[in-house]
């Protein structure tokens, strides 16, 4: 089980990471898109992940998600 609970940084613009777990690749990617934040997360097979970030307080199993949060 993982928790993903990134924070922007507006200095930054964007981040993107992978690191590989048993079961694949864990990913995360965030950017800014006018007055959102567009959050791309992918957990891989046989993983349980807790999402937090603003608005959005989830806990998912594998697969692709897209979340938007406002500024």
């Amino acid at each position: 089980r993982v928790t993903i609970a990134p924070i922007p940084n507006k200095a930054l613009g964007f981040a993107d990471i992978g690191i590989k777990i048993r079961g694949g690749e864990l990913s995360v990617r965030w950017e800014y898109e006018n007055e959102h934040i567009k959050y791309g997360i992918q957990v891989p097979e046989g993983t349980v992940a807790d999402i937090r970030i603003p608005g959005v307080s989830k806990t998912v199993s594998s697969g692709k998600y897209i979340f938007y949060s406002t500024l």
